[in-house]
């Protein structure tokens, strides 16, 4: 995954390409999109929240994030590494083909117009 950019520079992209997957359920896309979100590493995507934890933060039951799962990664999105449930999470990392293909996508021309936003400097008291 060397040649790849790094997650933080297309997760847009790659968050567009799961949005418009039509065969990704609704479920299995909020666990997805949460996921990208909130990765651990923002250089590589990756995360390790239980899967209590992902249910607890969108209001969803543990086993319906885990065949959520099961949809994403038999999607192709991500892969996932079980834990042992002794106090080892998960691990969810976006598969290289997925990081390839949001890659490629053109970035929304809506982001390429953006401009920084400039914010006015605070003065010190003295």
């Amino acid at each position: 995954m060397s040649d790849l950019l790094p997650f933080c520079k297309i997760k847009l992209q790659y968050m567009l390409e799961m949005v418009m997957d039509h065969d990704l359920d609704d479920n299995a896309l909020r666990v997805a999109l949460y996921l990208a979100i909130k990765p651990a590493d923002h250089q590589t995507g990756e995360s390790h929240p239980s899967f209590e934890t992902i249910g607890a933060e969108i209001g969803k039951h543990a086993k319906s994030v885990k065949r959520a799962l099961n949809k994403v990664e038999a999607a192709g999105y991500m892969t996932v590494e079980r834990g042992t449930n002794k106090g080892k999470s998960s691990r969810y990392r976006p598969t290289e083909t997925a990081l390839k293909r949001a890659s490629d996508r053109p970035v929304l021309p809506e982001l390429q117009a953006a401009k920084p936003i400039n914010r006015p400097r605070r003065r010190h008291r003295r």
